[in-house]
């Protein structure tokens, strides 16, 4: 046969083949006495347009042996839950009772011992068969007598087998916990390493449902991040925004449990936005309100959380909203600076925020604040050694071109002096004063703002 024979006169043949054997197939399995857990059945017959580039693939499109050649013209693809469920199924017999077997063409897969990654993880038992003599003998199977058909018998893990496994059974268990509004379903799944987890699996719509329930959480922990981290893997945003659901429904709750909408910090799950930082900024934009003084608790901290480099992409992001030159976008910008440390690096955003701003503006003290901030300091004099070294990291707006930001720095650089002098006097008074009562002249506690 060959493949203008098949496509114009044989392929309605296949096709009623397929459905037959997957009903044969059905059947025997329903009959016998022992229950397999079978997830589906699926049949078909070989497109004509695949199998074409298929043979022009292996330069055999001229072939008139298509059936010698070509063992899936007639496809039937039995899928169980898992691999000892196929080894039960298989130890049964049923395949050699109710067909001939090609054994010279059957082919048998087993997991790979020491592999991880997907392929090797299954058992797929590829089979070409044909129906025996003694039904072939019958009226309404006599066209099938010299057909051939490949039947796969495989678990859930592997090709497009999962979707069902997640449609049938994942998705199900965490609306019945959604329901519920518990989602310590995490601690079942966490661990799971990538390439078996259905979490990396999960269409768009699916993600919601599993998202949804996570909102639940009182806490996101290790293990619920490292179930984001997965899903954020491919679906970063729809990760992202969640954190807005969680925002939304903890003003929603009327219990007094305490509920945190927002980590403190992420331990991983910030690398997978590193590549939205743009549609962070602008989601969490959306949800400022000028004057929010919780919003640096909140939006603030979930971008910082996200990007706690302030990496080029995200200060980029953030300076467009500056130079734009409206009061709301740049008290927005204020607001996320206000959620790092004073970390050198907020430096040009906070100029930038100086010079876009009046003289007397009342915003201009808080950048005063983000510049100042120092987060833990070590030592005796460990504030006079951060402020010390703020002002040096300030020196050179004493020279920029833009008056105003002269002016501003000259201002906070005497406010830095006062703090200077403030702090070596209370540390030499602290020293002093140990060496009086303790005799301990030594400095090595820990300070904080």
């Amino acid at each position: 046969m060959d493949f203008e024979t098949y496509a114009r006169s044989k392929f309605a043949d296949y096709a009623a083949l397929a459905e037959t054997v997957a009903a044969i197939l059905r059947a025997a399995i329903v009959a016998y006495p022992e229950t397999f857990r079978l997830q589906q059945v699926q049949q078909r017959p070989k497109d004509p347009e695949s199998l074409r580039k298929k043979l022009e693939d292996r330069d055999i499109l001229a072939t008139t042996a298509l059936e010698d050649q070509i063992k899936d013209l007639a496809g039937c693809r039995l899928i169980f839950y898992t691999n000892s469920d196929v080894a039960r199924f298989l130890q049964s017999g049923i395949i050699q009772d109710n067909f001939d077997v090609d054994w010279d063409r059957t082919k048998i897969h087993h997991p790979v011992p020491g592999q991880t990654e997907p392929d090797t993880l299954f058992i797929s038992n590829n089979y070409v068969v044909k129906l025996k003599a003694d039904r072939a003998a019958l009226p309404e199977y006599a066209r099938f007598g010299d057909l051939w058909c490949e039947v796969q018998v495989q678990t859930t893990l592997n090709g497009d087998a999962p979707e069902g496994l997640i449609e049938a059974i994942f998705l199900p268990a965490i609306e019945y916990f959604t329901e519920r509004r518990d989602a310590r379903w995490v601690n079942l799944l966490w661990f799971l390493p990538q390439e078996r987890s259905p979490l990396c699996a999960l269409r768009a719509e699916q993600t919601d449902v599993v998202l949804g329930s996570l909102v639940y959480l009182r806490r996101i922990e290790t293990h619920a991040e490292r179930v984001l981290s997965l899903m954020a893997k491919s679906q970063p945003e729809k990760v992202f925004d969640f954190f807005g659901e969680r925002l939304t429904y903890a003003r929603s709750r009327e219990d007094e449990d305490s509920y945190e909408e927002i980590p403190f910090q992420f331990h991983g799950l910030e690398k997978t936005f590193g590549n939205i930082a743009n549609h962070a900024v602008r989601t969490v934009r959306q949800w400022f309100v000028s004057g929010d003084a919780m919003f640096q608790f909140r939006g603030g901290r979930l971008l910082a959380s996200s990007f706690p480099n302030f990496p080029e992409v995200f200060s980029r992001e953030l300076l467009s909203y500056v130079r734009a030159g409206n009061r709301d976008d740049i008290e927005f910008v204020i607001r996320i600076m206000a959620s790092y440390h004073g970390e050198a690096f907020l430096n040009e955003t906070c100029k930038a925020v100086v010079r876009a701003l009046p003289a007397g503006d009342q915003l201009l003290p808080d950048v005063e604040i983000i510049l100042q901030s120092t987060g833990v300091v070590a030592g005796e004099f460990g504030f006079v050694e951060a402020y010390t070294k703020k002002k040096k990291e300030i020196a050179p707006w004493l020279t920029d071109h833009d008056a105003h930001v002269r002016a501003f720095a000259e201002s906070y650089v005497r406010l830095l002096d006062r703090q200077i002098a403030a702090e070596q006097r209370r540390s030499e008074e602290n020293v002093e004063m140990r060496k009086r009562m303790y005799d301990d002249p030594g400095g090595l506690g820990e300070s904080q703002i």
